[in-house]
């Protein structure tokens, strides 16, 4: 239940705290360090009932990415991680 809360305050400060004019507005725009810090963000969701998405849209907004871009990436993200559960899975 705390997830739940902490991911939509996440959220708000979000979309309070975001640059006015983003610094990447495409995936192929940002820089190897604001892909490492969402990257970073998206250990959030190692939380139970923590968003993924949430926490990785989250932190690219923050760190000065369009909220399509982050979203755009976030979910390339989800491809690698998902294969990798799915592998981990049969082990």
């Amino acid at each position: 239940m705390y997830a739940l809360i902490v991911g939509g305050v996440l959220l708000i400060a979000a979309e309070v705290l975001k640059p006015k004019e983003p610094r990447a507005v495409a995936v192929d725009d940002m820089t190897y360090r604001q892909a490492f810090v969402i990257g970073c963000f998206q250990c959030l969701a190692l939380w139970p009932g923590f968003s993924r998405s949430g926490a990785t849209i989250s932190g690219g907004m923050l760190m000065g990415v369009s909220r399509y871009a982050a979203s755009e990436f976030s979910f390339l993200l989800a491809v690698p991680m998902m294969m990798g559960r799915h592998r981990a899975g049969r082990l």
